[in-house]
C-alpha cells in the first residue's frame, strides 16, 4: 500500500509519517509533499491507494484543496486532518480527523477510508 501525505509542515508530516509506519494494522509505504503543485506530478508517476491531506497549503486551501486533490485522482480516498470541518462540507472528503489528531484516531480513519472505497468499487458494478 502506497499512502502520500500532502501536509506543508514538517513538523506535523514526519508525525503522520511516523504514525502510518509505526502502525501494526498497516502495511504502507509513505511518501511526503508540502504543495499542490508537489503533489500533482507525484500523483502522475505514483498510483497511491491513500491521501492524507492538510486542506491549508501554501498555493491553495480549504474547500479548492479538496476538490482539486480529487480531480488529480478521483478514486483514491482522501483523508483529511483539518482544525475545522466547517471548510469540508460539499468535498469528497472519505474521512475527517480533526486537530489534535491521536495515532489511533488517523490510523483508524485511514482504515476506514480504504474500506469505503474498496466497498463502494465492489457495490458499483452491482447497481449497474
Amino acid at each position: 500500500m502506497k499512502i502520500l501525505i500532502i501536509e506543508d509542515d514538517p513538523v506535523v508530516a514526519r508525525w503522520e509519517r511516523e504514525a502510518v509506519q509505526s502502525s501494526p494494522r498497516l502495511s504502507a509505504d509513505t511518501f511526503c509533499v508540502s504543495s499542490l503543485s508537489e503533489a500533482r506530478p507525484f500523483l502522475q508517476a505514483v498510483h497511491v491507494d491513500c491521501i492524507i491531506l492538510d486542506p491549508g497549503l501554501p498555493d491553495i486551501s480549504g474547500a479548492d484543496t479538496v476538490q482539486a486533490i480529487a480531480q488529480e485522482c478521483p478514486d483514491v480516498p482522501i483523508v483529511v486532518v483539518t482544525g475545522s470541518l466547517f471548510h469540508l462540507a460539499g468535498t469528497p472528503v472519505d474521512a475527517a480527523v480533526l486537530k489534535p489528531v491521536r495515532a489511533s484516531g488517523l490510523i483508524e480513519s485511514l482504515l476506514d477510508a480504504i474500506s469505503s472505497r474498496v466497498a463502494k468499487k465492489e457495490v458499483a458494478p452491482l447497481r449497474e
